[in-house]
């Protein structure tokens, strides 16, 4: 028991030195050294997955001895499925940005091949499984018929369920199998819609234009893009390293400008949580976030104080190990502009009472058609849903 902790710990803190480094080859010799306490490299391939950052920990061990080994060949396998994904998911940018801009839609693409094309030194090393797309609530349903017309087949079916749920999105497959999220508004769930103040009209009259491999698309402005992915990384808990690798990659990358992000963090009413995510993105993934934002962003002294005590304590890499102080800590920054200690203090007796809050949760859409709680049985209708969408403000 005492060696499986050591051998965990261990991988832990070479997975973030991997993240930290351009080059994920950079750990190759002290991974081989590892090897005496991860013989198998499971703790290695499981911790890559939970964090979702397989690419980093296959391109790690590829040129080793160790490749060889059944959990290194899981992890080529991911790689090479990932690498044939994101080029048929180009295609798929291709098509829907042809259909958007073919019923005068106005549309943003982020996240998943964004980032990889422009925020990673190269794509394969941004894994991802769908296409999320942002459109205004009141051209949701042209953009609907305008990427059916394409093929694209609404997987979405419990209409009553989506309209008491108040869900901001719709899930539709390509032709070429790929899922689209298509958004009306960039928060999904209505409980933390609620808390921030996110103008999707806004956010797409900021759109700009880019090219991702020959196609032609739009995405969010730089500062928007910025405060969205800290915002995700919040809402979920910022416990997983590919949320904070993000973050860095877009600080380091793309140079946002400090005084956008926080004039549209205070926007949005999410300066805590803007904050929040990027001092762990400091801490544990060494990027440089100027003090002087941190405390433009986070008023409170002793909140700033105490998340970065938690974040030095309670590594967001060894967050699937059990620990969930710093998702607790995370998730009670999403309170907007409310007061985060009682928030922090509901969540931690939540934690307490559900034991891990890092159990596996499944969303609607993934449960079966016979589950009336899933989003695929099939009740109500689409106009309804439409209905409520094209009632939200812009």
């Amino acid at each position: 028991m005492v060696l499986l902790r050591r051998s965990g710990a261990a991988v832990d803190r070479l997975l973030c030195r991997c993240l930290r480094s351009p080059d994920p080859t950079s750990v190759a010799v002290e991974l081989e050294q590892l090897a005496a306490l991860d013989p198998d490299l499971s703790h290695w391939r499981d911790s890559a997955a939970w964090h979702r950052v397989d690419p980093w920990a296959w391109l790690a061990v590829k040129n080793s001895e160790l490749a060889t080994v059944a959990a290194a060949r899981e992890l080529a396998d991911r790689y090479d499925y990932g690498v044939a994904r994101h080029l048929r998911m180009i295609d798929d940018l291709r098509l829907i940005s042809k259909a958007l801009e073919g019923a005068d839609v106005s549309f943003a693409v982020f996240k998943g091949a964004v980032l990889a094309e422009l925020a990673y030194p190269r794509p394969d090393l941004r894994a991802y499984n769908d296409l999320d797309v942002l459109v205004a609530p009141s051209s949701f349903g042209v953009a609907l018929d305008a990427l059916k017309a394409e093929g694209c087949q609404l997987l979405d079916r419990n209409w009553h369920l989506l309209v008491e749920q108040s869900a901001g999105q719709l899930h539709l497959l390509t032709p070429l199998g790929t899922v689209i999220d298509l958004h009306w508004n960039l928060i999904n769930n209505e409980p933390a819609r609620t808390r921030f103040a996110i103008s999707t009209s806004l956010v797409l009259d900021r759109a700009s234009a880019v090219r991702l491999q020959g196609v032609e698309t739009r995405t969010l402005e730089s500062a928007d893009g910025l405060v969205h992915l800290c915002l995700h990384a919040t809402l979920a808990g910022a416990n997983r390293l590919c949320w904070l690798k993000d973050i860095a990659q877009v600080i380091t990358t793309c140079a946002p400008c400090w005084d956008d992000v926080v004039r549209r963090s205070q926007e949005w009413n999410a300066s805590v949580a803007v904050g929040t995510a990027l001092g762990r993105t400091a801490v544990a993934l060494e990027v440089a976030v100027p003090d002087e934002i941190r405390q433009r962003l986070i008023t409170s002294r002793t909140w700033r104080l105490m998340t970065r005590y938690v974040d030095r304590i309670a590594s967001p890499a060894r967050a699937h190990r059990g620990g969930s102080l710093n998702r607790v800590v995370a998730r009670a920054a999403q309170s907007g502009g409310g007061p985060i200690w009682v928030e922090f203090a509901r969540r931690s007796v939540a934690a307490l009472a559900k034991g891990s809050p890092l159990r596996a949760e499944s969303h609607a859409w993934e449960r079966g058609p016979e589950d009336p709680q899933s989003s695929l049985f099939a009740t109500g209708s689409l106009a309804e849903y439409l209905r409520f969408v094209e009632a939200q403000p812009l």
